[in-house]
């Protein structure tokens, strides 16, 4: 395995999301993205706290979203392809490289009840060891959880591939692992640089299953001849091992310096410092894995269900009659709107963090609602409380790293609501940035090829500086919805 040496035209970079996956054509020359595809695919929920994927049906979508990307880039030049995608979901893979069941989501939770065995197979050294505490979200209980009740299906198995690693497979044939894409499975040994194999054998889990691990930016292999041939690349163009979406989306917006701070605010909202040594910190817990470039850590945190509200709040504006409503007329509605939403509470994002915070976190709730409360009050709570949240996040990071941290930069969907910036920038009493690049983690292929974080111009930042009054009149708001918050979390627990 070696680097590909390519660093002219084009690079074909798989993005693979919880709901759709993107394909994009990124120049390699100044990382700019020539053709976009989104395809959405189905989750399944076959019982209470299980979420699960169709291979099948998953990578079709994938190769009909690079399909569509390749066709609207015809004069391309793509000499390379990058994978990245969320962490954590795994599939199994037997010998032929089939599927031997359908593969396991990040939102799936059935790994709860065999938590407290993968805590005494760990003894008392877990966090420092993998970076991760135990939680059902996190891979290795659910590894653990197969063991105890499908041991038929891990026998079939030759291979367990986390989401990334199976991308690279379907692509290439090539059984790797990548450290930033992997680490949230919780059995990787950050000590060593390998799996936590004698944890894993514990749980009754082959270690062999485990592919070797290769730092991103490795070249693993060439596309098969029957995937080039269905998508239209030429066989054997080189594949590259990539990384995890949040350590992605760090170096796409050229935020990944040791100290550097960066909130990627989607569907939920990760908040992810850059460090040089491993951030190990047993008060704040963030969980701590390497970064995508060699001598750069993370330490994370995340804000938790903060768009997926809103996305909520304007799914029913339209049940409700008001289809033509946008994400834009919600945030102008909550803009014209005073703070604190006129006393309304909305569950929009955890200010708190930790196994025992992740272990008692509330449903949504809107808290306070008369007659006389309006969209507009609902849409305000719902941004007052994910800023408010992610603001709590970005301070338990610069604790973290003891006052080190630089300025914090957004991106992902948020952060192109300058109501939302100017909010977050005044409810944390700190500078925000905003980067200037619409698809940071398409961006991020381009430097995985190139090989350096530094090899593209730093994009062009729109600054948001707090306002002194604002973050005076959002203190009672920040304390109301942290003490609220924390004693709906206690009826939880």
């Amino acid at each position: 395995m070696h680097r590909c040496a390519k660093t002219e035209g084009h690079v074909l970079a798989l993005d693979g999301g919880g709901s759709s996956v993107k394909a994009s054509v990124v120049a390699l020359a100044d990382g700019r993205v020539v053709a976009l595809s989104r395809t959405p695919y189905r989750v399944s929920n076959p019982a209470p706290e299980r979420a699960e994927f169709d291979p099948e049906s998953w990578w079709s979508a994938i190769a009909d979203s690079a399909r569509t990307a390749l066709a609207a880039a015809p004069g391309a030049r793509v000499n390379a392809v990058v994978c990245t995608g969320m962490r954590i979901p795994f599939v199994l893979v037997d010998d032929a490289g089939a599927e031997v069941r359908p593969g396991i989501l990040n939102h799936d939770r059935r790994g709860a009840e065999l938590l407290d065995a993968v805590r005494t197979a760990a003894g008392p050294g877990l966090y420092e060891r993998t970076g991760h505490w135990a939680a059902p979200e996190f891979g290795i209980g659910k590894l653990a959880w197969l063991a105890r009740h499908e041991p038929s299906r891990l026998e079939q198995a030759r291979h367990i591939l986390q989401f990334h690693d199976w991308l690279v497979f379907r692509l290439s044939g090539a059984i790797v692992s990548e450290p930033s894409s992997a680490a949230m499975s919780g059995a990787l040994d950050l000590a060593s640089g390998g799996w936590a194999s004698d944890l894993l054998a514990a749980l009754g889990v082959d270690p062999r299953l485990f592919p070797p691990l290769v730092r991103a930016g490795t070249e693993v292999g060439g596309v098969r001849p029957e995937v080039a041939s269905a998508i239209g690349l030429a066989p054997g163009t080189p594949v590259l091992a990539g990384g995890g979406d949040t350590h992605m989306s760090c170096i796409g917006i050229g935020h990944a310096e040791p100290g550097d701070i960066t909130v990627v605010a989607g569907s939920s909202t990760p908040v992810m410092l850059a460090s040089a040594d491993p951030p190990f910190d047993p008060v704040e817990e963030p969980v701590v894995s390497p970064h995508i470039f060699p001598g750069t850590w993370a330490a994370e945190t995340n804000a938790g269900a903060t768009g997926i509200r809103f996305t909520w709040l304007l799914g029913l504006a339209h049940e409700l009659g008001a289809a033509a409503m946008s994400y834009d007329d919600l945030t102008r509605l909550a803009a014209a709107g005073p703070a604190g939403a006129r006393g309304l509470f909305a569950v929009a994002g955890t200010p708190f963090w930790g196994e025992e915070a992740w272990a008692s976190t509330p449903a949504g709730a809107l808290l306070g609602l008369t007659p006389s409360h309006t969209v507009a009050d609902v849409a305000r709570a719902l941004l007052e409380g994910s800023a408010i949240a992610v603001a709590a996040q970005i301070a338990r990071l610069e604790r973290t790293c003891r006052g080190a941290a630089g300025r914090v930069r957004v991106t992902g969907g948020a952060s192109r609501s300058p109501f939302w910036c100017q909010l977050l920038a005044d409810v944390s009493a700190r500078p925000i940035e905003v980067a200037a690049v619409d698809e940071p983690s398409s961006t991020a292929a381009a430097l995985v090829v190139l090989g350096d974080a530094r090899a593209l111009p730093q994009p062009g930042l729109t600054a948001y500086e707090p306002s002194a009054r604002a973050s005076e009149e959002l203190e009672p708001v920040r304390a109301g919805y942290e003490r609220r918050y924390a004693a709906l979390a206690g009826m939880t627990a």
